[in-house]
């Protein structure tokens, strides 16, 4: 009987820069229209060995730059609890993407604890490295006021 092992590598990373400009702001919420960049970096490996010896072995990697716009907002709740929503649309080595952003977070004075549900998606257009590509689930963070 022949042992065979398989490993599947994935590492990558996601950088939004943006700027934005306040649209609305009160007690109630603040409310920012913004633009800026996204920018992909993936890289993705397999091997596959038979008996200890490496019968497959193949890498690629790939980044990808998307202008966007959006939107992001804080509701307040309180003066300590309020509702983050954020959301973009861009496009440009990929055919479209977009984010969304929904949570609740509370504040300590200078810095913020945040959780919520993120969901991230790309479609791509015939690319050679990358097909749809889709990052979803709950997240946590911390902010920072300057």
């Amino acid at each position: 009987m022949q042992n065979t092992d398989a490993e599947v590598e994935l590492k990558g990373w996601i950088v939004t820069p943006t700027v934005g400009y306040a649209v609305h702001n009160s007690e109630k919420a603040r409310v920012e229209v913004m633009a800026g960049a996204r920018y992909l970096c993936l890289e993705a490996g397999a091997t596959v060995k038979a008996d200890g010896t490496r019968i497959f072995d193949a890498s690629d990697s790939g980044s990808n730059w998307d202008g966007i716009v959006g939107m992001r907002a804080d509701i307040n709740l309180s003066p300590k609890w309020y509702l983050p929503v954020y959301l973009d649309v861009g496009a440009g080595d990929s055919k479209s993407t977009w984010q969304g952003f929904g949570g609740i977070g509370y504040r300590f004075g200078r810095v913020d604890a945040v959780a919520g549900y993120r969901y991230l998606t790309y479609d791509f257009d015939d690319s050679p490295v990358f097909d749809d590509l889709t990052f979803k689930g709950f997240i946590g963070g911390i902010r920072f006021a300057f």
